[in-house]
């Protein structure tokens, strides 16, 4: 009989496991990130996001639950990313989001 007949295991098929990183190439990964352009722009996002997250109170120019302007309303000074279906300030709804995000993050 030809090999190619006979009967195959689910053992036959398991791919190969991914040999582990040497332990030096471990340490240097995160100084190769931030090395390199995008590993700071990531890490520059992530600290404005979290900046804006811890003072989104301070920057939130309505509370996010109240219906402050017409609804639908284009990105205007008082709005600066407009405004909802119902008319609430969609700024200060992805402040104070962005805020239970990182609460969750953390946790």
């Amino acid at each position: 009989m030809p090999p190619s007949t006979r009967a195959f295991g689910f053992a036959d098929f398991a791919p190969a496991a991914p040999a582990p990183a040497p332990a030096h190439r471990r340490r240097l990964l995160p100084r190769e990130v931030v090395r390199r352009w995008p590993g700071r722009a990531g890490l520059a996002i992530v600290i404005v996001v979290t900046g804006a997250a811890l003072v989104g109170p301070l920057l939130a120019p309505f509370d996010p639950f109240v219906i402050s302007g017409e609804s639908l309303a284009f990105p205007s000074r008082a709005h600066p990313m407009g405004t909802d279906a119902i008319g609430r300030d969609v700024f200060s709804a992805v402040l104070y989001g962005a805020r239970t995000s990182l609460v969750v993050a953390i946790a």
